[in-house]
């Protein structure tokens, strides 16, 4: 799914989206994500049931959010796109991401 977000250039934070001037993918690595050693950290966001990115930034906005809109049945209804679901976020890592890049990669160079 990350994936296709990232070939529809829907691969933003939603917290990003709205708060600053230039959106940026959370695929993209910037001198902020990098740690004193210059290194990227695996973790690059997280992923709603729904399908919403939010970078490991805004985490706490987003629960935040849910722990507020929690349901009696513990559900939350998404603020962004209002549909119930359970309030969990699936991690996104970049190390994963690379890895099911490279095995489209040799499907696509040898099918069989």
């Amino acid at each position: 799914m990350l994936d296709l977000l990232d070939q529809t250039d829907n691969d933003d934070c939603v917290f990003c989206a709205t708060t600053t001037v230039q959106k940026r993918s959370v695929l993209d690595v910037d001198s902020d994500d990098e740690d004193d050693d210059g290194d990227v950290p695996d973790t690059i966001g997280y992923m709603t049931s729904c399908y919403h990115i939010v970078c490991t930034k805004h985490l706490k906005k987003l629960k935040q959010q849910w722990k507020e809109s929690m349901l009696p049945d513990g559900h939350v209804q998404c603020q962004i796109c209002e549909d119930r679901n359970k309030p969990r976020a699936f991690e996104l890592k970049r190390s994963e991401y690379r890895e099911y890049q490279e095995e489209r990669e040799r499907i696509r160079k040898d099918p069989k």
